[in-house]
């Protein structure tokens, strides 16, 4: 995806979609044109961050095209292709219209229809997200595709700043002499540097972050009506777990991946949002410390989402030092058939969360009594990534005001492998007043693994923690609603005032 910083770039961008919508007019209203074929032209429009006159119209054909198809007694659903969040992670999912069908069987397209129609359809509607959450899944499962994309991209373009510090480029800073990246220069990424800060640990392809920065901080009409209208309701968070001002926030996304970071930067960019939304290229750690050494705000929230799961293992199994290592029935036999061979080995071997990160995290936040955001689709995931964070990283539990009061068993429709198996081992569960029932971001602020899991009616495990502190403070201008809230950690009642 290109950046999209001239005019040229975009004028090519519009010249795509206005091919893509005389096409739809040439065959769009005849029968060898099925509806999904409609969905999958506007999908990768809007996946691709195009928000112009150009795009409009293509959504206001499209949306007349199946407006017709559904006048004439068509059922659109009949030929919609389908896949399955937490599938078998092994699956290549190479058959696309031959793959389960519960997600888009159910497509409800007179309010798709509606959204082509008032411009809310967008990157962060459902069939776009699921779209780009299919597009991530597979790449995943190349890294071939992967490592020489990036070897081509790093010959075409060798100095535009994107490559990580291993690569021997820290971000888009500079690299000092002693080899190690210098400090971020937060002048230059944000216009005020000033303000509280939200971090995405692990952003992938940014699509949280955007959300949260195009729908909610987007103060200035010009910059909302550039980046795409859209409504209250995409910035109001279901539950009242996280009182942010968003509008009055920087938000910054640190990935490995340069060609997802590339997108975001691009989708960022053409919407206008570069004066408080930046993305680096960098480990993790090392993003943390250059914000712990020189970001002049405060940290209010640093999320880790979704991140790549460990491979499933046995809860009963524990590092023996007397086992003996010949022994087929030892350690190496707790590695689940089924599962990805590309996983981290083990919690501790390979996965980003790790005590380390969890531990630079709180050094973050502490200092201005933050919160950390953990979200998983697997519940195994969740659970160590909580327990680890509470149990030797010094964060407390935040109650959560729509608690998870009932646990999945394994009895439910849909329930992917992996937790079948975590269930049937007796794993603790992702219940109980600091787990959340509800999303804690707002509408905005969806990643496109929580819409799918969310579409395929699979469950998402959230948790919101806090540092030793223990204490939620918003500084904010702006009033916030719901303004009391009790936090057992504290173990008194906490009222939060604007």
């Amino acid at each position: 995806d290109d950046d999209g910083d001239d005019r040229g770039t975009l004028s090519l961008y519009d010249a795509l979609v206005d091919i893509a919508t005389e096409e739809l007019l040439r065959f769009g209203s005849n029968a060898s044109c099925r509806a999904k074929d409609i969905m999958h032209i506007v999908e990768r429009v809007a996946m691709s961050g195009i928000v112009s006159a150009a795009s409009r119209e293509l959504y206001a054909v499209a949306a007349n095209c199946l407006q017709a198809k559904i006048s004439t007694g068509m059922s659109p659903n009949n030929d919609e292709d389908g896949t399955n969040c937490n599938s078998r992670e092994d699956d290549d999912d190479d058959n696309d219209d031959d793959n389960n069908r519960d997600i888009d069987s159910g497509i409800d397209y007179p309010t798709t229809i509606q959204s082509l129609r008032d411009s809310s359809f967008g990157l962060h509607a459902d069939r776009p997200l699921l779209g780009l959450w299919r597009f991530s899944t597979r790449q995943r499962k190349q890294r071939a595709f992967f490592q020489n994309a990036a070897r081509h991209y790093d010959n075409q373009f060798p100095g535009d700043g994107t490559r990580s510090s291993k690569d021997h480029t820290a971000g888009e800073g500079n690299v000092a002499e002693n080899g190690k990246s210098s400090r971020y220069d937060w002048s230059s990424r944000f216009r005020d540097p000033s303000r509280p800060l939200v971090v995405d640990v692990g952003c992938g392809m940014g699509v949280s972050l955007l959300g949260l920065a195009k729908n909610c901080a987007t103060d200035d009409t010009q910059d909302r009506k550039h980046a795409g209208e859209s409504g209250n309701s995409t910035c109001q968070s279901p539950s009242s777990d996280i009182p942010m001002n968003w509008s009055e926030c920087n938000f910054v996304g640190v990935d490995l991946s340069r060609l997802a970071i590339r997108y975001a930067r691009g989708v960022s960019e053409r919407w206008g949002l570069g004066h408080c939304l930046n993305f680096v290229v960098d480990p993790a750690e090392e993003c943390l410390a250059n914000i712990i050494d020189s970001y002049p705000g405060e940290v209010r929230l640093v999320m880790v989402q979704f991140p790549t799961p460990f491979r499933f293992q046995n809860v009963n199994d524990d590092d023996d030092e007397d086992e003996d290592e010949d022994d087929e029935t030892g350690k190496e036999s707790v590695v689940q058939r089924g599962y990805n061979v590309q996983l981290p080995t083990d919690a501790k071997a390979g996965f980003m969360v790790s005590e380390n990160l969890l531990s630079q995290i709180q050094k973050v936040i502490s200092k201005s009594n933050g919160m950390l955001l953990l979200q998983s689709n697997c519940e195994d995931v969740a659970v160590h990534m909580r327990n680890t964070a509470i149990e030797k990283c010094g964060f407390h539990s935040h109650d959560a005001s729509y608690p998870v009061v009932t646990s999945l068993d394994a009895s439910t429709a849909n329930m992917p492998k992996r937790a079948l198996d975590y269930i049937n081992m007796g794993g603790e569960r992702a219940m109980g007043s600091g787990w959340s029932a509800r999303p804690l971001l707002p509408h905005g602020g969806r990643t496109e693994t929580e819409v799918a899991c969310m579409l395929d009616e699979k469950p998402v495990h959230r948790c919101l923690l806090m540092t030793e502190r223990g204490y939620l403070s918003v500084p904010f201008s702006h009033p916030i609603k719901s303004s009391v809230g009790r936090l057992e950690s504290a173990g008194k009642d906490i009222a939060v005032f604007p």
